[in-house]
């Protein structure tokens, strides 16, 4: 269905009803479409409409641009693979050429409110047949008339994934188990029924679609996924993964053509010869038990004997990875994270605004030394997200001797690691500076997630008064980026283009009245790419 792709609005589309327009050059009429299930046979396919099917209609010029608003024409009669949508007092623009019809049903998630449309995310899949279904762009153009009979056809392809684990595997089940399709159209972005790209404003995105299996022979250590797939021009770098818990498999695949509508578009049996344990752990010392085979390369810290791996304590003060492989063709990942692996010395990469030259100077090229250590609070809060996160660890020497507060969290079991740094307008912090006495960090924001459009010190960007700007770990572990330039962070009514900071006499919100003393802004060296970022030194 147009349903996932195009955006998300399910029981609640707000593509408009007609209704009694007083819109300028256009022509109420009644409009009534006899609709056919699409021939194609794949999986997940279309067989049969329902009366709670409906169309929407986007009005196409003679050139193909969108004219006029989307409407929806609701499902009046139907007697399975056809039936009849209708609406009356449709306001038609008079110079409407085509009538571009998608097919939606309260059990998709289309967003069908604003320009361009957006639609559901692929980067997460249920793998069945129902949710493929559901998850189909399905639509037929004809010319504008009264009446029209229409065939609607895929937008949207569908990938069958056989995949059959070594034997020895665990067991896999629902909940345990992930197919990872790399290199494909993950968030796809349309407007009047095309896919945009880059260049050409919000785009779609492509990176990871991850599956869970649909059906699942445990004891042969088999699985099946089904997976929609946008069409792509290429498919030459796709790859796939799979995981069961914390064991990672791989193995040789290729995607070979893949069009919209076509029956067992894909089908591909992959046989995972190697396999990976990617772990975390927290610094203190650890073990991995029950394993098989003998060490062939290792870290001096991670050693095997009698089934055992022992990985000792984590006493780097940094992050740690290292991997193990055996003979067998395993390996064991083993990475070593806690919030004291960020202490220390710091580098912030910014291009720097501070007029006064109270701290630094201005600089397209500022490399600003801090340290990261304890947090001035320590507060445990709510954000304006619904979570709870914890100002574990404080960064000092932005300005005097202010302390920017932020939080370390770790996903063990997932992975995953998010470091954020707070932005408060709650009150000023001292800042141990006779002429600069109080401070706060707040976002620099622009409207348009581009340069322009400023404002430099809003203390309006969250309802909460705080927020945490979301920094990523690089894969050296000894780097946290931000990068703004159409892919910055909002908060509130602004997008976070950089670190600013407001000094006053006083401690209370009220008096900072005055603008920036200093900005820390995401383009280093006047770089897009080069964003914001602290280096570990």
């Amino acid at each position: 269905m147009l349903v996932a792709l195009l955006g998300l609005v399910a029981c609640s589309d707000n593509a408009e009803d007609v209704s009694e327009s007083s819109e300028a050059n256009v022509s109420m009429k009644n409009i009534s479409v006899t609709a056919q299930v699409p021939g194609a046979n794949t999986y997940g396919a279309l067989k049969a409409f329902s009366l709670s099917d409906v169309l929407h209609v986007t009005f196409q010029k003679s050139d193909g641009t969108q004219t006029g608003r989307t409407q929806t024409l609701r499902c009046a009669e139907s007697t399975g693979s056809t039936a009849t949508f209708s609406a009356q007092r449709v306001a038609v623009p008079n110079d409407a050429a085509n009538m571009l019809l998608t097919w939606d049903n309260p059990a998709c998630k289309i967003n069908w409110d604003g320009k361009p449309v957006v639609v559901e995310e692929f980067g997460t899949q249920a793998g069945t047949e129902e949710w493929v279904r559901q998850h189909s762009v399905i639509s037929a153009t004809t010319a504008v008339g009264e009446s029209a009979n229409v065939t609607l056809a895929y937008q949207t392809a569908v990938v069958k994934i056989d995949v059959q684990f070594p034997t020895d595997a665990d067991e896999p089940t629902v909940a345990n188990t992930r197919l990872t399709l790399s290199g494909l159209i993950n968030k796809l972005v349309m407007d009047n029924g095309k896919a945009l790209t880059a260049g050409e404003g919000v785009t779609s995105t492509t990176g990871d679609v991850v599956v869970a299996p649909a059906v699942i022979d445990a004891a042969a250590r088999k699985v099946t996924a089904y997976a929609v797939v946008w069409p792509q021009a290429s498919y030459d770098g796709v790859t796939l993964a799979a995981t069961i818990d914390n064991a990672n498999f791989s193995g040789v695949f290729r995607l070979g053509a893949v069009k919209p509508g076509e029956d067992n578009t894909v089908v591909s049996k992959v046989d995972f010869n190697s396999r990976e344990y990617d772990l975390w752990y927290d610094d203190a010392a650890a073990t991995i038990e029950d394993v098989t085979g003998n060490v062939v390369t290792a870290p001096k810290w991670m050693t095997l004997s009698g089934g055992v791996i022992t990985i000792e304590a984590n006493t780097t003060g940094s992050i740690r990875k290292g991997t193990m492989v055996l003979d067998n063709g395993r390996k064991y990942i083993v990475t070593q994270i806690g919030v004291n692996d960020f202490s220390g010395q710091w580098t912030l990469y910014s291009k720097q605004f501070n007029a006064s030259k109270s701290w630094g100077g201005s600089t397209s090229t500022s490399k600003m030394p801090c340290t990261f250590g304890k947090p001035r609070k320590g507060e445990t809060l709510t954000g304006p997200d619904g979570n709870t996160y914890t100002n574990n660890f404080g960064i000092k020497g932005l300005y005097f001797d202010s302390v920017l507060d932020g939080t370390i969290a770790i996903d063990y079991e997932k992975k995953t690691v998010k470091v954020g740094i707070m932005f408060d307008c709650r009150e000023g912090q001292p800042t141990g500076n006779d002429k600069y006495k109080y401070c706060m960090y707040l976002p620099e924001g622009s409207a348009n997630n581009g340069w322009g459009n400023y404002n430099f010190q809003p203390k309006d960007f969250s309802t909460t008064k705080y927020d945490w700007l979301w920094l990523t770990l690089g894969s050296d572990n000894k780097s946290l980026k931000y990068k703004y330039f159409k892919a910055g962070q909002k908060m509130g009514n602004y997008y976070v283009c950089g670190i600013s900071i407001v000094a006053s006499s006083q401690a209370a919100a009220s008096s900072f009245t005055a603008s920036y003393d200093n900005i820390y802004q995401a383009n280093y060296n006047t770089s897009n790419d080069e964003g914001m970022y602290f280096l570990k030194n």
